[in-house]
């Protein structure tokens, strides 16, 4: 009998919509784009900062769509929103930092999938 996995297209869901965030967030950094300029360059960063930062969102984006590496790349976007969110609060953008509050909390559910996933492979 074939049922649908609704916990797994959620978790698959879920999964692509940060993939989604960390590749658009990194993309929009790399190419300066003038919102991001404004907004991290009144905080003393720098093009070039803003583009590595940039590239740290695509790296982990890419990490994510991996189930070996997906760890990882959870970790690492979830570093860079972490301080994203940091700015946000600092320039009491409470909007984008209550939003990028809760895709940490996906990115954390997805590091606790992984890590059990992981587990139960060992057992």
């Amino acid at each position: 009998m074939n049922t649908i996995n609704f916990k797994k297209i959620g978790y698959a869901m879920v999964l692509f919509a940060l993939i989604f965030l960390a590749s658009s967030s990194g993309f929009s950094k790399i190419l300066l784009a003038k919102q991001d300029m404004d907004f991290f360059g009144s905080f003393g960063f720098t093009a070039i900062h803003i583009a590595i930062f940039g590239l740290a969102h695509l790296l982990g984006a890419a990490l994510l769509g991996f189930r070996k590496t997906r760890l990882w790349g959870a970790v690492l976007v979830a570093i860079c929103f972490a301080t994203s969110a940091f700015y946000l609060l600092a320039a009491k953008d409470m909007k984008q930092f209550f939003l990028t509050l809760m895709t940490l909390a996906l990115l954390a559910w997805v590091m606790q999938k992984s890590l059990s996933f992981g587990h139960a492979k060992k057992s």
